[in-house]
């Protein structure tokens, strides 16, 4: 085999493999949360307030002080000016400025670190169809069990004084 000859090339199996039916149903359930995710209608920099305001397609109306967000604070306010809503929704841009955030960044800046500890909370408190099969189950045949006695805690006896 000369130098110059082409090597064959040596195919690995893929490691992953994902079914056409995987990639549909995956396509079919981002298409419905798209539906019904919160988006960013319109969004402008308000100067005066310094403050970025944004529409967003629940009805509501977030109000961000620009010195909350971080890389948009250290942006001179003049070039915000340009500040707009990007097509997809869910961020805002500056093309200025070059920079932009993120619907959820807005939502942290406004409401701190506490939307990611109230977001863990309501997401832990949902109950999925098979543990509350699984709950029901249980329920008619008495209940938790007891636990053993050797697994009981034992109490602690006080001498009298």
């Amino acid at each position: 085999m000369s130098k110059n000859a082409a090597k064959p090339k040596i195919v690995k199996p893929a490691r992953i493999r994902t079914t056409d039916a995987e990639i549909r149903a995956a396509v079919a359930e981002a298409r419905s949360r798209a539906k019904t995710a919160t988006r960013i209608v319109s969004a402008f920099f308000d100067a005066k307030g310094d403050a970025i305001i944004v529409k967003l397609s629940t009805g509501g109306t977030l109000i961000v002080p620009r010195s909350k967000l971080p890389g948009i604070n250290k942006a001179p306010a003049g070039l915000l000016g340009d500040l707009r809503a990007q097509k997809s929704g869910f961020s805002v841009w500056s093309d200025k400025a070059d920079m932009g955030a993120r619907v959820e960044t807005l939502f942290e800046a406004v409401a701190g670190d506490a939307l990611a500890t109230i977001a863990a909370r309501l997401l832990a408190a949902r109950t999925s169809p098979a543990r509350a099969a699984a709950s029901r189950a249980n329920g008619l045949k008495g209940g938790r069990p007891p636990k053993a006695a050797e697994s009981r805690p034992k109490k602690k006896v006080r001498a009298a004084a």
